[in-house]
């Protein structure tokens, strides 16, 4: 079973980066002009965006189970997978 909340509604797109945004997993800058993983939703009555690079996004396809945002590198190094 999964420990995050769920959101109440949210929706996912894989866009190319218009500006500089920051990795919300590792911290890493996502340059203009790469992909990245962005959803966007409703958690507790609160409207949230959260942003993954492809790397991070990788590592966590890899992981294969729940995981909260923020803590794909610590679930990866639970789990002893090899992080970004």
């Amino acid at each position: 079973m999964c420990e995050c909340e769920s959101p109440r509604c949210f929706e996912e797109s894989v866009p190319v980066a218009r500006k500089i945004h920051i990795c919300g997993e590792c911290g890493k800058e996502i340059k203009i002009g790469q992909r990245y993983w962005k959803i966007r939703g409703i958690w507790d009555e609160h409207f949230e965006t959260h942003k993954m690079c492809k790397s991070c996004r990788k590592l966590a396809d890899e992981i294969d189970h729940c995981i909260c945002f923020g803590e794909v590198l610590y679930t990866a190094k639970e789990l002893g997978i090899d992080a970004v």
